[in-house]
């Protein structure tokens, strides 16, 4: 137990780089959405459809539980 204690002390993460930690794995976690979206097509005829296929693919993610509020995302 006392080991245990030793290791939470150890990881503690200041608040701010906490926020910064969380922040980049939500981006990422964005990135990896839009990248296989757009992988699956490799011509897109317009912008227009091009960004409709990236809100799509955030409108998903979203809903399928993959919160991105956090970097003010809400689709």
């Amino acid at each position: 137990a006392a080991s245990l204690e030793e290791l939470k002390h150890a990881i503690q993460v200041p608040g701010g780089i906490r926020t910064a930690i969380y922040t980049n794995n939500t981006i990422e976690s964005l990135n990896i959405v839009i990248r296989k979206a757009t992988e699956k097509r490799k011509v897109f005829l317009t912008n227009a459809f091009t960004k409709k296929v990236i809100y799509l693919a955030i409108l998903h993610a979203s809903e399928n539980g993959r919160c991105l509020k956090e970097i003010g995302i809400r689709p």
